[in-house]
């Protein structure tokens, strides 16, 4: 036997074949990819919009004063670019030497606008300078008047929740002082 008549006996893919088979394998790499780049996309453009939300609110507690009587007076001031849905507001009192959260002071459902909450016996007062720290740079205080009373020369730490904003919080520490 001659080596032209070996080299036709032996089997193995013919060119046409080979060249779909790659077409085939890079036309399934592409698509993959495709799919993989768009989820991943989607992914960051989701993210990266509620981030931009985010940045764009900013709501600072700039004072923050606990009488023994159960009165809370807070003043929120929106540093953010945008004005803000605000309410309903939840705020959570935690004793600060415990962390035992506070059940007759905290108060869930607040509407700062109008002085309404969820729960009874309640009273929340607009106390000024404007009557509504939605806008803008805007300042106000309120005084919250909670059901319990907060302990003299207790130390507390008071969260304020904005549930309509991604459940936002804004913190401080005061201490229960006699009225």
């Amino acid at each position: 036997m001659n080596g032209r008549e070996n080299f036709n006996r032996r089997k193995g893919v013919t060119p046409v074949i080979a060249v779909l088979l790659l077409l085939m394998m890079t036309v399934a790499a592409a698509g993959g990819a495709y799919i993989w780049i768009t989820d991943l996309h989607d992914i960051i453009t989701g993210r990266t919009e509620d981030d931009m939300d985010r940045w764009d609110r900013d709501v600072s507690l700039t004072d923050l004063r606990c009488y023994d009587d159960g009165k809370v007076v807070a003043r929120f001031r929106n540093s953010g670019d945008i004005a803000l849905n605000i309410n309903p507001v939840d705020m959570l009192v935690h004793d600060r030497a415990t962390g035992e959260r506070q059940d007759y002071e905290t108060i869930y459902g607040m509407n700062l606008r109008d002085g309404s909450t969820g729960q009874n016996e309640v009273d929340i007062n607009i106390l000024g300078p404007d009557n509504d720290f939605s806008n803008v740079n805007n300042i106000a205080a309120y005084s919250i008047e909670t059901e319990g009373n907060f302990e003299a020369y207790n130390h507390y730490e008071i969260t304020f929740r904005f549930t309509d904003m991604n459940d936002m919080t804004v913190s401080g520490r005061c201490r229960g002082e006699p009225n």
